[in-house]
């Protein structure tokens, strides 16, 4: 930067009053050449600002972690499962499976085949509709797939308990062990 010329060179700035011309071009020099001098409250201001910012970006990532997103990818098998107390039957020979690609889910209700969509969210799960097939299996058989069925309809979380994936709702838990 260069340094005022002349008879401004120790000049201060002063009020300005019209016939004081000189101080004038002098301070117009100044404020050109050197910027205008910022005074220390100013300074402490702006740092002032960068703190509150600093503890406000520090407090917003240091409170509780946001939930990672649980991938649920695979093919399961109900191990349990209960309804409003009532543990949901489960027969041998007739598997209840629960298989996720992407967002699209499917399976076996014991008698019938399932499927349709879902969105995940964290651990927050919301199943679409389900379409079925329509088969008529025993009853002890259908014992399973009515209160399943509209189990899953339900659920709206999801978590891991070990390698079992566990799926509740309003007084639904469904439990599940991973297939092959």
């Amino acid at each position: 930067m260069s340094e005022p010329s002349g008879d401004c060179k120790n000049k201060r700035p002063r009020p300005r009053k019209p016939d004081q011309a000189q101080d004038v071009a002098c301070r117009n020099r100044a404020t050109w050449n050197h910027g205008p001098t910022p005074d220390r409250s100013s300074h402490m201001n702006r740092i002032s600002v960068l703190l509150v910012l600093l503890a406000v970006a520090t407090a917003c990532t240091s409170g509780e972690a946001v939930p990672e997103e649980i991938d649920i990818t695979g093919n399961w098998q109900l191990l349990s499962g209960s309804v409003d107390g009532a543990a949901i039957p489960l027969i041998e020979g007739s598997p209840v499976t629960f298989n996720i690609t992407g967002t699209e889910l499917g399976g076996t209700s014991a008698c019938n085949s399932y499927g349709g969509r879902f969105v995940l969210d964290g651990a927050s799960i919301s199943i679409g509709d389900l379409m079925s097939t329509l088969m008529m299996c025993a009853p002890e058989v259908m014992v399973v797939e009515v209160p399943y069925m509209a189990a899953l309809r339900e659920v709206d979380t999801v978590a891991f308990d070990g390698d079992e994936l566990v799926l509740t709702g309003p007084e639904i838990e469904l439990r599940y062990s991973p297939v092959g």
